[in-house]
């Protein structure tokens, strides 16, 4: 299987260009909520979160997460990247990674803890779209991955698709909706089926919304930084499985 190679200097350039206004995006804050047998949560001040290296029940993991919002042109972007490596033995629990959009925090830069409004200026209807990308270790078993973007609540589901057959392919789900004011974004991914025995895998859920009356250019850069992190992150996770051990 033929993996692209990325750095995280590609990553920082696009989370650069949400932090210094490269467009005109609203704040928002980030909440990242992982379950696997138990639950753990990650909150996050601004538009990005970096968990950094962590383990939960037997998985050990890196999870990043962006959001913006182009005001300008309707635009609303969700992305979670999420690598994975399981232990070398034992049972793997199901696992599920909800990123959500959450209201702004305090002067002290607390995130809130109530779903964000994107605001929808331009005309609807809107194109909402769930994309699963990413690429798994041969020895990753019957696993599968479902990826949904929750557009005000209601669903738009990727998948389940074969974590076996993904090989950095996309697994699409599109719906329209009828105009909207405003709107709030969260996108969940949930991977069944994994074996113990160090398998890994490094997987992208990217949640778009797009006004169809007025089309905008896809953020590639970003989209494409996220995708990339798959190899750099498998390796980070191996390297540190390797210094333990």
């Amino acid at each position: 299987m033929s993996r692209k190679r990325f750095s995280w200097p590609l990553l920082a350039a696009a989370v650069a260009t949400i932090a210094l206004g490269g467009v005109n995006q609203a704040r928002a804050d980030i909440r990242l909520t992982v379950t696997a047998g138990s639950t753990m949560t990650f909150l996050a001040a601004g538009n990005g979160l970096s968990t950094g290296v962590f383990s939960i029940d037997n998985y050990t993991l890196m999870i990043n997460t962006v959001t913006t919002n182009f005001p300008g042109s309707g635009t609303g972007l969700l992305t979670t990247q999420a690598n994975f490596q399981t232990g070398s033995s034992g049972v793997v629990l199901p696992l599920t990674i909800i990123a959500e959009v959450v209201t702004a925090g305090n002067a002290n830069n607390t995130p809130g803890t109530n779903l964000a409004s994107f605001t929808a200026p331009t005309p609807g209807p809107w194109s909402v779209t769930s994309d699963v990308t990413g690429s798994a270790s041969a020895n990753i078993g019957p696993a599968t991955i479902t990826g949904t973007t929750f557009l005000n609540g209601t669903p738009v589901v990727a998948g389940p698709a074969s974590l076996a057959g993904l090989a950095e392919t996309a697994n699409t789900a599109t719906v329209t909706t009828p105009p909207l004011s405003s709107y709030t974004l969260t996108n969940n991914i949930q991977i069944q089926g994994t074996l113990g025995n160090s398998a890994s895998a490094g997987l992208t859920l990217t949640s778009t919304v797009v006004s169809v009356a007025v089309p905008v250019p896809e953020p590639a850069t970003m989209v494409g930084a996220f995708i990339g992190l798959a190899t750099l992150g498998l390796a980070k996770l191996r390297r540190r499985k390797a210094v333990v051990a």
